[in-house]
């Protein structure tokens, strides 16, 4: 009588999950992925505004400290986001090259004044001119790379300046041009260059300009040309993405001119220089582009700010109050929207970045060059006192919010 045996099991067999078992884990999964993203995506975006602020104010201060060690004024350069000029995504490093003197000991400079031509009413015009000349009567030769539109040039190294212009005249009496559209001033070989200027102040050509024959030397004096800041090869500084600074919010506090903001249409679609509040224009008498802004530190830490570079030319003044920089996100800026009244379509006013907890305020002291950062104080409207209120009453009141906030931390 055969005895029955137990089937043998085949080792290669392995236990397994079935496909109903998982796809059940993949629900599972994906509805606790689904339930956890709203509660972590705002931790992510606070972490991100967080690195924007900390990185802008580090680069900042890193120019102020470039500054102090060369002992020439160093900035940060905002530019603009080329898809969103109300946009700045990346800051880069400009430094001030040393001022220009000429090219040997012999090198002297003279404000001329001569007549031409006004193109538009064919009327005679008085213009004044800088010539650089030779002591020893060699022509002066002025090559490219050297001088710029907007430079600012000081005979004898006291009283008023000079600012280089471009030459309007019919024809042109200025033998200097930017012959090439690189921003840089050059004069053919064999002539002393002549280029046209803007004197300061009270428009008068001052003490050390004169009327002397072309060539002659005599009258000519010991010059400085301070030229304008140029980029520098340090790495530059990327946002984080979705993260910006927020122009429309941006720019300095109140101040004798009024309240300053970068946004280059000013709320009213027209392009204003930011600390006299007039159309900034150029030699055509046309408006200019979106211009970059640079604020820019001088050796003892305090701060120069100057606003504008388009085509190589460039507006600068010294503030006279803090400079304010709003960290938002990106898809938060107000770029279609009524001037004054809050829920004029198509821009809601409700998402703006001066009116969100998690924006950041970077403040820069004008006299000391101290660069401070402020969470954002959610602004409430129907706190402001006046009636209907404009976005400039908003980025007001919620730049006075930041101020209070520093003031009673010491800041």
């Amino acid at each position: 009588m055969r005895t029955p045996h137990a089937k043998p099991i085949d080792s290669r067999r392995r236990s397994g999950i079935t496909l109903v078992e998982l796809l059940v884990v993949i629900i599972i999964v994906s509805v606790v992925v689904a339930a956890a993203i709203p509660v972590a995506l705002p931790a992510i975006e606070s972490r991100r505004m967080r690195e924007a602020a900390r990185g802008v104010n580090l680069f900042l201060l890193g120019a102020r400290s470039r500054a102090m060690e060369i002992g020439r004024p160093v900035g940060v350069l905002f530019q603009r986001a080329p898809e969103e000029p109300r946009a700045v995504t990346t800051l880069r490093y400009v430094e001030v090259p040393p001022p220009f003197a000429g090219f040997t000991y012999q090198s002297r400079a003279r404000i001329v004044a001569m007549m031409g031509t006004d193109p538009a009413t064919g009327d005679p015009a008085l213009g004044y001119f800088l010539e650089l000349v030779e002591t020893t009567g060699v022509p002066l030769h002025l090559p490219d790379g050297f001088l710029r539109y907007n430079d600012w040039v000081q005979l004898n190294y006291q009283g008023s300046g000079y600012t280089l212009v471009p030459d309007w005249e019919s024809p042109l009496i200025s033998n200097a041009q930017d012959s090439n559209g690189d921003g840089f001033i050059a004069s053919p070989s064999g002539e002393n260059p002549r280029i046209r200027v803007q004197p300061d102040r009270d428009g008068s050509i001052g003490v050390w300009a004169t009327l002397a024959a072309d060539g002659d030397t005599t009258a000519a004096f010991q010059f400085q040309v301070h030229r304008q800041p140029a980029p520098s090869a340090a790495q530059p500084y990327q946002l984080p993405e979705g993260t910006v600074i927020d122009l429309v919010g941006s720019g300095l506090a109140g101040s004798p001119m009024g309240e300053v903001v970068f946004d280059p249409r000013n709320y009213d679609n027209r392009t204003l220089n930011p600390i006299s509040g007039n159309d900034i224009q150029d030699e055509n008498g046309d408006l200019v582009p979106d211009l970059d802004i640079m604020a820019t530190f001088e050796p003892d830490g305090a701060v120069r700010f100057v606003y504008g570079e388009a085509g190589g030319r460039f507006w600068a003044e010294r503030p006279l109050t803090p400079l304010h920089l709003l960290i938002g996100k990106r898809e938060n800026i107000l770029t279609e929207y009524s001037a004054s009244s809050p829920t004029a379509a198509p821009d809601d006013w409700n998402r703006a970045n001066w009116r969100q907890p998690g924006s950041y305020w970077i403040t820069l002291s004008q006299l000391t060059g101290r660069v401070s950062s402020t969470e954002n104080a959610p602004l409430n409207p129907a706190t402001l006192s006046t009636g209907t209120p404009t976005v400039a009453d908003e980025v007001v009141q919620a730049r006075r919010f930041t101020t209070t906030g520093l003031e009673a931390s010491g800041g």
